[in-house]
């Protein structure tokens, strides 16, 4: 669990160094709650797909829930 913006800054700036290629798609958006599909190529051709449920308040993420598979 990643909590805190100095830590979700730095894991963030982790992930954005690596050369990828990001697809998002499925949007669903409400006022209490997003959902999205990622899908992450690395130069090396490993694929992350990843789904995404977040829980909003005040325009703010207050919970995130991710299930990813790697290859």
């Amino acid at each position: 669990m990643i909590s805190g913006r100095t830590a979700i800054r730095e894991f963030l700036e982790q992930v954005a160094a690596a050369p990828f290629r990001l697809e998002v798609s499925h949007r669903v958006v409400s006022a209490e709650r997003a959902a999205y599909r990622a899908w992450i190529t690395f130069a090396d051709d490993r694929q992350i797909i990843e789904h995404v449920i977040l829980e909003l308040a005040d325009g703010r993420i207050i919970r995130q829930v991710d299930v990813e598979a790697w290859d």
